[in-house]
């Protein structure tokens, strides 16, 4: 009986710290980020971006036109031989002066990134120029070498100049959660349009998650996991002591 009791009593700690450690990655979950082995994408599923185009010059998109991102699915796969973080992705276009959207890309590949072996592969969807967002902690530097069209590229702090076909230049200037804050392109030197991170208007698509509600609900999911993780040690603690008594 004094040997079963035993048992019993050492397996309580240990399934406390299992929780415990669970509680630990949910916490690392809620902050916004999809974390799979030691690749990081600074988003979660079914997350909603909006971007707005401040400039155009009408070939093909204007002030006012929007870009909608959507993060369909973040999950761990194989890719190129390869353990990886997978994102898919959809896109949609709001024309302002039709005010309607329009579907560019529906949760199609958007990348597949492995930091641990410096790997990274961006699909068509982002080498056409739909750079949006980009793996963390940020690389430019593996962001430049597997933009495979490129001619060229450089980087000061967070922004990277992509050229490409002889004619065209990217500049992406991304914020500390790897979000393009400010998009300008061009081809043969001449502006073709600038977009910037955010919306002003009620021309958008219905915010599922609505980045506002998001931060409040994510802190006070945050808030709570603390709390249920704090409590826990301190059990599991009492529990060490206690057993240390008796035995």
């Amino acid at each position: 009986m004094k040997l079963l009791r035993d048992n019993k009593n050492k397996k309580f700690p240990l399934l406390l710290i299992i929780i415990s450690t669970f509680l630990i990655s949910s916490i690392l979950e809620v902050d916004g980020n999809t974390i799979i082995g030691d690749s990081i994408f600074p988003a979660k599923e079914t997350q909603l971006f909006l971007w707005r185009i401040t400039y155009g010059n009408s070939k093909p998109y204007n002030a006012g036109d929007k870009f909608n991102f959507t993060v369909n699915s973040i999950g761990g796969g194989i890719y190129s031989s390869k353990n990886c973080l997978i994102v898919n992705a959809s896109l949609d276009f709001f024309n302002s002066s039709g005010s309607k959207w329009t579907n560019f890309k529906n949760n199609q590949f958007y990348l597949a990134i492995n930091k641990s072996q410096f790997f990274l592969n961006l699909s068509l969807f982002i080498l056409e120029g739909y750079l949006f967002m980009i793996p963390l902690p940020i690389n430019l530097t593996l962001v430049g070498e597997s933009y495979t069209i490129a001619d060229n590229y450089s980087i000061t702090d967070n922004t990277i100049v992509i050229c490409s076909w002889g004619m065209h230049r990217g500049t992406y200037t991304f914020n500390a959660n790897g979000i393009l804050t400010n998009g300008k392109f061009e081809t043969n030197n001449e502006l073709f349009f600038i977009m910037e991170y955010g919306d002003d208007s009620n021309n958008s698509l219905p915010p599922q998650n609505n980045e506002n509600n998001n931060t409040i609900s994510s802190g006070c999911i945050h808030i709570f996991l603390l709390i249920l993780f704090f409590s826990n040690v301190i059990v599991i603690i009492r529990r060490m002591n206690a057993l240390s008594r008796y035995n």
